[in-house]
This record gives C-alpha cells, sequence and structure tokens, in this order.
C-alpha cells in the first residue's frame, strides 16, 4: 500500500494532549501502510519518547539555580514558572500565569523588547537579552533571559519558549557606576583643561585626549590615536 504525500509529514512531538494525539494519529496512519512493524511497539515507542520528554522538563523545572519559564508565544502568557524564576521577578506563581509574559519588563522598554524577542524567535528561534524590569515596589531590576523555541505549529511558526533566567542587576549597576564615573573623569579633565593620553606597548600607538590635542597643537576638538611619530614631534629634540 502507497502512503500519501501528507501521510510523511512528521508531527513535532509534545507534551501537550492535543499534539499527542495528533502524533499518535499520525503513526496509527503509517503503520498501516506498513503491516510489517508491530503496532503496539510502535506506540510504546512513542510514548516513551512522550515520557522522556515530560521528565527533561520537569528536572529543569526543579532548578534552583535558574529561574526558568514556559510560555505560551500565542497568548503571551506563562504556562509554567519554577520558585527561582518567582524569586527573581518579585511575584508569585500565581500573580505571573494570570498576567502577560512580558507585564513585568519595565513600561519604557516593553514595546521594544517584545519586538526584538519576536523578531528573533521568528528568525532563529532563539533570543539573547538583558532585560530591565520593574518589581511591585517599583523599583528597577536587570534579568538575563535566554530563550528557546521548543513547539511550532503545522506551519512552522513558534507556538511556544523556554526561558532561563538570571538576575544581573548587580553586574548592570557595576557597569553603570563605571560608565558614570568616567563622565565624570572626562568632565573633570575638560574643565581642568587636562590632557591625557595612553600608549599601546604592543604597537606603540597613542590615544590622546582633546585636551592634549589643544595643548600640543595636533588637532582641535578630538580624541584620536596618533603615529609615535607625530607624538615625538612635540618634544624638544634634546630632551
Amino acid at each position: 500500500r502507497r502512503m500519501s504525500k501528507a501521510s510523511t509529514t512528521f508531527p513535532r512531538v509534545s507534551a501537550d494532549r492535543p499534539a499527542r494525539n495528533r502524533w499518535l494519529g499520525w503513526l496509527d496512519n503509517l503503520l498501516r501502510a506498513l503491516p510489517t512493524v508491530s503496532l503496539a511497539a510502535a506506540r510504546d515507542a512513542a510514548e516513551l519518547a512522550l515520557a522522556d520528554k515530560d521528565a527533561a522538563l520537569a528536572a529543569l523545572f526543579e532548578t534552583d539555580s535558574a529561574g526558568v519559564v514556559e510560555v505560551d508565544l500565542r497568548g503571551n502568557r506563562f504556562i509554567r514558572v519554577n520558585r527561582r524564576a518567582c524569586e527573581m521577578m518579585r511575584r508569585s506563581a500565581e500573580d505571573l500565569l494570570r498576567t502577560p509574559a512580558n507585564s513585568g519588563v519595565h513600561p519604557e522598554d516593553r514595546a521594544a523588547v517584545l519586538a526584538e524577542c519576536q523578531a528573533a524567535i521568528k528568525a532563529t528561534g532563539q533570543w539573547d537579552a538583558e532585560v530591565r524590569h520593574i518589581g511591585p515596589d517599583g523599583r528597577e531590576f536587570w534579568l538575563r533571559a535566554g530563550v528557546s523555541t521548543w513547539a511550532r505549529d503545522r506551519k512552522k511558526r513558534p507556538t511556544r519558549c523556554i526561558a532561563v533566567l538570571q538576575d544581573v542587576s548587580d553586574s548592570v549597576r557595576a557597569k553603570e557606576t563605571l560608565r558614570d564615573r568616567e563622565a565624570l573623569m572626562r568632565l573633570g579633565q575638560q574643565i581642568g583643561r587636562i590632557g591625557t593620553f595612553e600608549r599601546d606597548l604592543r604597537t606603540g600607538k597613542l590615544f590622546v585626549n582633546a585636551e592634549t590635542n589643544a595643548t600640543f597643537g595636533l588637532q582641535q576638538h578630538a580624541d584620536r590615536m596618533i603615529e609615535p611619530e607625530k607624538w615625538d614631534r612635540v618634544f624638544v629634540r634634546e630632551d
């Protein structure tokens, strides 16, 4: 008996009941076309594969080292959240499961983050970014989200994803503090007309700031890399 073209389309195995039924229905159709294969054995193998996938997902959600959430992309809702994810997002599991998945993202970033995430998932099935959130108390915090699609519909459109979360608030604040201090130092140099330069010991090239350029007449109003020969010319030859 010949198999139709439709019967050779492999459905994606999923842990949800409708997908399970589609998978087993497809398997039944296939086995009717291959009478030499044991129907019971093949069905048992399919059920075992689904059970293994369920066990792997369950183990992932039980970890305490990272926040883990499963998201319904079509409805923008959390399906599952682990305890660590609730702690990171400063909200209870009940609260997270009844609100939009991106409701915790800072309002100023929410639209841009959603658009960026959707575009990346559509193109590659994955997305990774540091996202600013806001807690129920109004305080800002940052989470790094690593998102991977694991379920698609019959038209290959992403329907569900798993996101692994890490709290990077301290790291982000440290970077912001460093930027602020560097900006303050540059401002002090401008006000005090303090010139600085850096030398790359491997190449011998130098980077001079705008104040140094102005002092030695190298090039006004610019921070730039200069050749050692040009730098040497600003000094008296005897020195």
